[in-house]
């Protein structure tokens, strides 16, 4: 799993039996991708430094194949944010996650 919460400091952990790997949306490229060959990348839906829109159109440029989790707030109407982000992130899986 790649991590791109904006207050995760780069580096990594093992959760489970897999690896998080915490990084920045400017550091996220082919060759970390090919590297890790991570099922999952977890992001903000609004962060510091990327938002949900910025990680999934990066995402689907570099062609990934994997599944997209955004971590939100509480939000009055989650079901319309997850059908706008489910539209931008085309043929990725793609979960709204909200969080307290």
């Amino acid at each position: 799993m790649v991590d791109l919460g904006a207050d995760a400091p780069d580096g990594s952990d093992v959760v489970g039996n897999a690896m998080l790997v915490r990084t920045r949306l400017a550091d996220l490229d082919a060759a970390l991708l090919a590297e890790l060959s991570p099922d999952t990348v977890i992001g903000p839906l609004i962060g510091r430094d990327c938002d949900a829109l910025m990680l999934i159109a990066q995402l689907r440029a570099l062609d990934f194949r994997g599944r997209i989790v955004i971590l939100s707030p509480i939000l009055p109407n989650s079901t319309m944010v997850e059908r706008e982000l489910r539209v931008a992130a085309g043929s990725i899986s793609i979960a709204l996650v909200e969080r307290t």
